[in-house]
C-alpha cells in the first residue's frame, strides 16, 4: 500500500474503508503493483542471466544451465504479464495429447495392442529385421 501511495497511484485520503466497493480497487491497484514490481525484477534478473550468454567461456553445462535459467525467468514473466497464454497453451498441449492418444488407439485397433508381449514381440522381431544389413533376412 506504501507503493501505491508513493506512486501517487492511490490516494487513501479518498478511499471509504468500509466501502466494498473501494476496497476492491484498492485491491486490484495493489495487485497489479505487485505485478509490475515483479516484471521489473524479472527483466532485470533476465537480463543479468542473458548477459552470461556472452560469455565464450561457458562450459556446456554452464551453458545449459544459463539457458534454462533464462528459460525459466521468461515463463514467469510471461505468466504474470500475460495470464490468459497459459490457458491458450494448455488448450493446445491438450489437443496434441488427445491427438496422439487417438494415433495410440488407431494403432492398437490395426495391428494390435503394443503392451500385449505377443505383440510386443511381433514388433522387436520386424524392428531387427529392418535394421539388419545382412541380405540373408529377406
Amino acid at each position: 500500500m506504501i507503493q501505491a501511495a508513493a506512486r501517487g497511484l492511490v490516494d487513501f485520503s479518498l478511499i471509504d474503508p468500509r466501502s466494498h466497493r473501494d476496497k476492491f480497487k484498492v485491491r486490484l491497484l495493489l495487485t497489479e503493483i505487485q505485478k509490475q514490481n515483479e516484471l521489473q525484477l524479472y527483466d532485470m534478473l533476465h537480463r543479468q542471466v542473458v548477459s552470461q550468454l556472452s560469455n565464450s567461456n561457458l562450459a556446456q553445462d554452464s551453458l545449459k544451465n544459463v539457458w534454462e535459467a533464462a528459460n525459466s525467468i521468461y515463463d514467469r514473466s510471461k505468466d504474470l504479464g500475460l495470464p490468459w497464454l497459459k490457458a491458450v497453451e494448455k488448450t493446445t498441449a491438450n489437443k496434441e495429447t488427445s491427438k496422439y492418444a487417438g494415433l495410440k488407439a488407431s494403432w492398437a485397433q490395426a495391428f494390435g495392442d503394443p503392451d500385449d508381449p505377443l505383440i510386443k514381440a511381433q514388433i522387436d522381431a520386424t524392428s531387427r529385421w529392418l535394421l539388419s544389413d545382412d541380405e540373408s533376412n529377406n
